[in-house]
């Protein structure tokens, strides 16, 4: 691995006026690699540490300290270990335990299963709806900045504050439920403001417990949550291009294999979009930039050897083409209609320099072709890896380009 590109590291300053005079090592800041590192409890207390009234991390103004006090100890009672609102209990109006705010639909008693048995509580916080604590933590995390325009850039700050939200969702509410999936999130997603150092955090949908029949059955409430995920990228808001975007209408993309699109809301772009994208295509052109992260990397096998060396429970690789680096995802069909919409372009137009690209080209290796071609070297279809992968690029390009032109059709 070749060293890193930006060896000084950038801390996460709310107010870096505060820390002037200060030594590194006794400013009230942040230190997003050492952070990646921390366990649930300690990633919880760092949280509870920054909205106290007499922090100098909080303004005295209620327009910021009261977003992120209800925020946080929204955000807290829906997490691991003990949550009040994750845990069902034995109450059966709240069950099964998840990390969405949910409230029972009166009288729904299992038998209707074409209706819902929750509706999404949680509450709004700069005009978003916030219901699953992953997105508080994000909303959380974005509004103790802005960054230090001029002094940050997508490696030394975006990417590792990035990795870092992952890392902490993970902690705080990584499950495993009897026959269903982990809780955490597929995606983590960055969006950021070059000229303010506004930016917004945001994960794709996870963290529910959705069966439509069985022992816990919960109705239609999957079709609930995307609906109310959706509500949040398509609604009016003042000075926030607007993404008139209808469910029914998502493009053939991501979920080309299982033959199903992916539902306009449930990207982990739908929160850092909705609030960063303003209604100015020129400077959302000039200024708003992005990243995501698949969630992979968090169990990646170089991570815990590179940990073990390191004698740390995790450990933030910073090398270009590093584990964290290589884990990067370009847009999806749905993001890049809607990232095409913010510019003012069409919606197929191919230039995505909204992922600031600070190495100069910037390319991503696609995970899924990569895993495949490991696979058919071990049956033995294949014997040499980076030639099975390109013919599986090639093939994938070429279908790409056909879910391409047919998604465009159908948008």
């Amino acid at each position: 691995m070749s060293a890193v590109a930006n060896p000084t590291p950038a801390v996460l300053h709310a107010f870096v006026e505060k820390d002037k005079g200060k030594k590194a090592k006794d400013r009230n800041s942040l230190d997003m690699r050492e952070a990646y590192s921390w366990d649930r409890n300690k990633a919880s207390q760092d949280c509870d540490s920054r909205w106290p009234a007499d922090n100098w991390l909080i303004p005295t103004c209620s327009e910021v300290s009261a977003p992120l006090l209800l925020v946080r100890q929204s955000s807290d009672s829906r997490s691991l270990p003990a949550g009040k609102e994750f845990h069902a209990g034995v109450d059966w109006q709240k069950q099964p335990s998840q990390h969405i705010s949910r409230l029972y639909v009166t009288g729904w008693l299992g038998k209707d299963l074409t209706t819902s048995k929750f509706s999404t509580a949680g509450f709004v916080s700069g005009g978003l709806h916030l219901f699953n604590h992953y997105d508080m933590l994000g909303m959380f995390l974005g509004l103790l900045g802005p960054a230090i325009s001029g002094q940050v850039n997508k490696y030394n700050f975006y990417l590792p504050l990035t990795a870092m939200y992952a890392q902490w969702c993970s902690e705080l509410g990584t499950v495993r439920w009897p026959g269903d999936f982990r809780a955490i999130p597929a995606m983590f997603q960055c969006t950021w403001d070059v000229k303010s150092g506004m930016y917004r955090l945001g994960a794709s949908l996870g963290g529910h417990f959705a069966d439509r029949g069985g022992e816990n059955a919960t109705g239609t409430w999957l079709e609930v949550i995307r609906d109310a995920r959706h509500a949040v990228l398509a609604q009016r808001r003042e000075d926030r291009i607007h993404f008139d975007v209808v469910r029914g209408t998502e493009p053939l993309g991501k979920g080309k294999e299982k033959g199903e699109e992916t539902p306009w809301g449930n990207c982990a772009e739908t929160y850092p979009f909705a609030d960063m994208f303003w209604s100015d295509p020129a400077y959302n052109e000039s200024n708003i930039r992005g990243i995501a992260l698949n969630c992979d990397f968090l169990f990646d096998q170089d991570a815990a050897r590179m940990a073990a060396k390191a004698g740390t429970r995790k450990f933030y690789d910073d090398a270009r083409y590093g584990y964290v680096y290589n884990y990067q995802e370009l847009p999806c069909v749905n993001c890049r209609q809607l990232i095409n919409k913010a510019r003012g372009r069409r919606a197929d137009y191919g230039d995505f320099f909204y992922y600031g690209r600070t190495y100069g080209e910037d390319s991503f290796p696609d995970r899924r072709v990569e895993r495949e071609a490991e696979r058919l070297i071990r049956e033995g279809k294949e014997a040499d890896k980076a030639a099975a992968a390109k013919k599986l690029k090639d093939k994938k390009d070429k279908q790409d380009a056909k879910d391409k032109a047919n998604g465009w059709e159908k948008q």
